[in-house]
C-alpha cells in the first residue's frame, strides 16, 4: 500500500521542521533542565505557525487538515523532544472537544487555535497529564460521562517523572451536573476517539523519537575513534544501526496505516493503531538500546544529549496503553470471526 501525502501536509511539516529544529535544540533542552524548567516559552509561536489549529474545522479557526498528515508533525516534534505538550492538546484534545460541535466548544476551539487557551484529556489511559499547571481546561472522560471543567477547579496531584523535561500532575477531580458535556449514553464515542488519536499521536512521536535516536548514534559514530578510524567503519557497528534503522523504516508505514485508518474512519481503524502503538514501542525501545551501546559508556551517562530523548521513551510509551494492552487487543480482534485477514483481503 501507499500511503503518500498531500503537497500541503508536506509543506507544512516541513515548515513546523525548519522552526522546532532551529528553535528546540539540544542546547536549549539543557538549559531547561539545568534551570529546573519545562517550557520554551514558544507557545504562541507554534498558534501562529497554525500547529494548533491543524485538525480543527476552518469555522473553528483551524486549518481543517486530517490526522494522516498530523502525524508528521507529531514526528517531527518527537525528533526534537519538543517539551511543550503540542501533540496532546492539538492532536488529541482539541479533535475530541470539536467533535462535539456546540456553540461552547467551538469558542473554545477557537481560542485553542489561536493559542489563548489550553485544554488538556484526563482519561484512565492518560492520568498524568504534561504542563497541566499552566492548562486552563481540564476534559475529564468517565464512564459516566463528559466533564469540561476550568483547570483551577482541580485538585492537582504532582507525579514523578523519569523524564526531567515533563513537568506532570494527576486530577482528582469531583465533577458536577453544570460540567457535564453529554452524559453516559454518549460519552463511547468520545472515548473511543481520545484512545485512538492519542495511541496514534503517542506512536507518531515514539517514531520521531527513534529517529533522532539513531541519528545521534550514527553522527557519533562517525566521530568517535577507535584504534585510529571512526567506530561507524567496523562492520559490528554499521549492523547495529542498520537494524535500527530497518526497524524503523518498517514501522513508519504501519503508524501512517493507522492514521489513514482513523483519518478515513475505517472499521478497523482501533486495531491499526493498536498495531501501530506495539510497532513504535519496539523500534523506539531497540533505537534506546542501540544509541546508547553505540556510545559506549558515555551512553550510560547524562552527558550526552540521547538521554533526554531515550526518557522521553521510557516516559511516554505506556501512554494511552502500554504494549501489552495494545496486544491484547490486536489478539482479540485476531481471533473474532468478524475480521477478515490473509493477503486476499489485506491487498484487494
Amino acid at each position: 500500500m501507499k500511503f503518500s501525502h498531500t503537497q500541503d501536509q508536506l509543506d507544512l511539516r516541513d515548515a513546523a521542521r525548519d522552526y522546532l529544529r532551529g528553535s528546540c535544540t539540544s542546547e536549549a533542552l539543557r538549559t531547561l533542565v539545568e534551570n529546573n524548567e519545562t517550557s520554551l516559552g514558544n507557545w504562541q509561536e507554534l498558534a501562529e505557525l497554525g500547529l494548533l489549529g491543524y485538525l480543527a474545522a476552518e469555522e473553528q479557526g483551524g486549518l481543517a487538515m486530517s490526522v494522516d498528515g498530523f502525524v508528521l508533525l507529531a514526528e517531527e516534534a518527537g525528533y526534537v523532544a519538543l517539551p511543550e505538550p503540542l501533540l496532546e492538546v492539538a492532536g488529541i484534545a482539541l479533535p475530541v472537544l470539536s467533535a462535539l460541535k456546540t456553540d461552547a466548544t467551538n469558542t473554545l476551539v477557537e481560542n485553542i487555535c489561536a493559542g489563548g487557551q489550553r485544554l488538556m484529556v484526563s482519561h484512565p489511559l492518560n492520568p498524568n497529564l504534561n504542563q497541566l499547571d499552566v492548562a486552563d481546561s481540564v476534559l475529564l472522560l468517565q464512564d459516566d460521562g463528559a466533564y469540561l471543567m476550568s483547570a483551577t477547579e482541580c485538585d492537582l496531584r504532582p507525579a514523578d517523572s523519569i523524564d526531567p523535561l515533563r513537568n506532570i500532575q494527576s486530577i482528582k477531580a469531583h465533577p458536577v451536573e453544570k460540567h457535564q458535556l453529554v452524559g453516559k449514553d454518549k460519552v463511547a464515542t468520545l472515548d473511543e476517539l481520545a484512545r485512538q488519536h492519542g495511541a496514534l499521536i503517542t506512536a507518531a512521536e515514539l517514531l520521531g523519537l527513534s529517529a533522532g535516536m539513531i541519528n545521534m548514534a550514527t553522527e557519533y559514530a562517525k566521530e568517535r575513534k577507535q584504534f585510529g578510524n571512526p567506530i561507524g567503519s567496523y562492520q559490528a557497528v554499521k549492523h547495529h544501526l542498520s537494524n535500527a534503522f530497518v526497524a524503523l523504516e518498517f514501522a513508519r508505514p504501519v503508524i501512517y496505516r493507522a492514521a489513514s485508518a482513523v483519518s478515513q474512519n475505517e472499521a478497523t481503524a482501533a486495531l491499526s493503531v493498536s498495531h501501530a502503538k506495539i510497532a513504535a514501542i519496539d523500534v523506539a525501545t531497540l533505537a534506546a538500546e542501540t544509541a546508547i551501546q553505540i556510545h559506549g559508556g558515555m551512553g550510560y551517562t547524562f552527558e550526552v544529549d540521547l538521554h533526554l530523548w531515550m526518557k522521553r521513551v521510557w516516559a511516554i510509551s505506556g501512554l494511552w496503553g502500554d504494549r501489552n494492552y495494545h496486544a491484547q487487543r490486536v489478539d482479540q480482534a485476531l481471533f473474532a470471526d468478524s475480521l477478515a485477514t490473509g493477503p486476499a483481503t489485506t491487498f484487494s
